[in-house]
């Protein structure tokens, strides 16, 4: 608080501010993880009642040890020294400085319009000294600390900013003015030191054996008549572990939550499990809420590995292949694996490994085939189907009668596996991938059959013939020349023509599975006789013959 004559009080508020949780145990041990793997992440945190992994509570603590209230006026003066003192009694009597650790850092919330006036100095209460940075000797020149108001004749306070020592800083105030760390300040837009923690010209191991209790002094010495400044407080601060008047404190995590993400297949009470979608980083965030009305994150990125694949250009787990012997490559493996024999007509295949990922398996039997790969680091199994093909061929064809103004069929048989059956007339493509068509004009037919990378093929001449068939019931096979033979017109383009001749008492006297026209009577004597003339398409037909030998 200023007042009117310009005094300024200050008091010290002590503002408890929530702490960051430790997120270290979040997330999972592992770093790589495999495509299509179901991973787990937890998220638990740790409550007054149980610890578990996760996002645990952490401590805040107040640091005791002399945050000066008031401010010290430093005039100008010609090497003039102004002094500003703690005094610490708070602490075990006789309780000493024993590491330079044991002070954490002494901050001055300061302004001055010419660091090149000062010098500044810390005093323990045994006398022992150290410098905090040295202006005057070591070049400060006209930079400024802290948002001084620039007047020679004391214009007034400035606004004080924070400049902290302690052994570990990055550098020495005067190591920041020669480095140009500068902020602007909004009073006078010169250069000033910007705040932040430096080291002490002299190191804190000075202070080891020094007494705590007592009173520790900050002397400025401003050697320039030019320039004026303020010290509006300055504190030292010790280790908590050895400072008895430490107030600790620790903020309660009420709630937590996971964000949403569509790769989350399942959830425990603060878990996940998840199944990314592809291979690269994937990132899911965890929150915590705490009793002090903060919201604390962390975000576990996870690195999947390109999943398992048996074949690069398929995409799925399925092969077919001409012959008996197929390569197996496992692509995207770590450290290898080997496949074996699941399934198939073919109890023993071959199985030669040629690496850690590439395989030959030869079978016996054509067929279909499932083989498993086993992982040496991805705890899956990657099953692969492969369909081991015999090349096609046409093995039979059939054609039907041809009568006039009737449809006929054209048919084949094959065997081995065919991809594609095509039949053509006059190299038009009438019908495709069926094994039999029906056609009722004349003309040429081709049926062209493809399959592991060969054709086969077969051609059909479609011709009408004369259908009609007279069944004859005299027949003279007495060497004349005419009607020496038993004969059925148009019979020959029936594939089936079975013929049975019988005696008047039922005996079977002849007997022709595909009869051609040319049997002569054999020895048989004149006389009736009885057949039976079967044909394809046809009801058989049962008839009386007569045979005459005489001329």
């Amino acid at each position: 608080v200023t007042d009117a004559q310009g005094v300024i009080t200050a008091e010290t508020i002590n503002v408890l501010v929530s702490t960051v949780p430790n997120f270290s145990a979040s997330g999972t041990l592992e770093t790589d993880f495999c495509g299509g793997e179901e991973i787990f992440l937890t998220g638990e945190y740790e409550d007054a009642s149980e610890t578990i992994s996760g996002a645990a509570e952490t401590d805040g603590t107040f640091y005791a040890g002399g945050i000066v209230a008031g401010q010290t006026y430093l005039p100008d003066g010609s090497g003039d020294s102004y002094t500003t003192t703690i005094e610490i009694s708070s602490f075990p009597p006789g309780q000493l400085i024993e590491n330079a650790t044991d002070i954490i850092e002494i901050c001055l919330n300061m302004e001055h319009s010419y660091l090149g006036d000062l010098q500044a100095y810390l005093e323990c209460p045994d006398g022992t000294q150290i410098t905090l940075f040295e202006g005057y000797n070591n070049g400060g020149g006209g930079t400024y600390l802290g948002d001084p108001i620039d007047d020679f004749n004391g214009g007034g306070p400035g606004i004080g900013w924070d400049y902290c020592f302690n052994d570990n800083g990055d550098m020495t105030l005067m190591e920041a003015n020669t480095a140009g760390v500068y902020t602007t300040t909004t009073i006078e837009g010169g250069n000033s030191i910007s705040p932040g923690t430096y080291q002490p010209e002299d190191s804190f191991d000075a202070f080891i054996g020094c007494p705590i209790n007592g009173e520790w002094t900050i002397t400025i010495t401003d050697n320039l008549g030019i320039d004026d400044g303020y010290i509006f407080e300055w504190s030292i601060l010790f280790d908590p572990t050895i400072n008895p008047n430490v107030e600790d404190y620790t903020p309660v995590i009420v709630d937590a939550y996971w964000d949403i993400d569509e790769t989350i297949i399942n959830t425990t009470e603060t878990g996940i499990f998840v199944v990314p979608d592809g291979d690269g980083l994937h990132s899911y965030t965890f929150n915590v809420f705490d009793n002090f009305g903060c919201e604390w994150d962390t975000t576990i990125t996870i690195d999947v590995l390109p999943a398992l694949d048996v074949w690069a250009e398929v995409d799925e787990p399925f092969q077919a292949v001409c012959g008996l012997e197929v390569d197996m490559d496992m692509l995207n493996t770590v450290n290898g694996g080997f496949w074996s024999y699941s399934e198939g007509p073919d109890d023993a295949p071959i199985i030669t490994e040629l690496s850690d990922t590439e395989s030959t398996i030869e079978v016996g039997a054509y067929g279909q085939y499932v083989f498993v790969w086993q992982d040496d680091y991805c705890e899956l199994d990657v099953f692969a189907t492969v369909d081991f093909l015999a090349a096609p061929s046409i093995t039979d064809s059939d054609v039907g009668p041809f009568c006039p103004d009737e449809e006929s069929a054209l048919s084949i048989e094959v065997e081995g596996d065919w991809e594609s059956i095509t039949w053509m007339t006059n190299g038009d493509v009438i019908e495709e991938d069926v094994l039999g068509i029906v056609v009722d004009s004349t003309a040429v037919y081709t049926v062209e059959m493809e399959g592991c990378g060969q054709i086969d093929t077969e051609t059909f001449v479609f011709e009408t013939f004369d259908c009609v068939v007279v069944y004859p019931n005299v027949f003279t096979p007495n060497s004349d020349g005419w009607n020496n033979a038993l004969i059925f017109p148009n019979i020959s383009q029936f594939s089936k023509r079975e013929l049975w001749v019988y005696d008047r008492w039922g005996k079977l006297v002849y007997h022709a599975p595909t009869y051609d026209n040319t049997w002569d009577g054999g020895d048989l004597t004149d006389g009736t006789y009885w057949y039976i003339l079967d044909l394809e398409g046809q009801e058989p037909i049962k008839t009386h013959l007569t045979l005459i030998r005489q001329k």
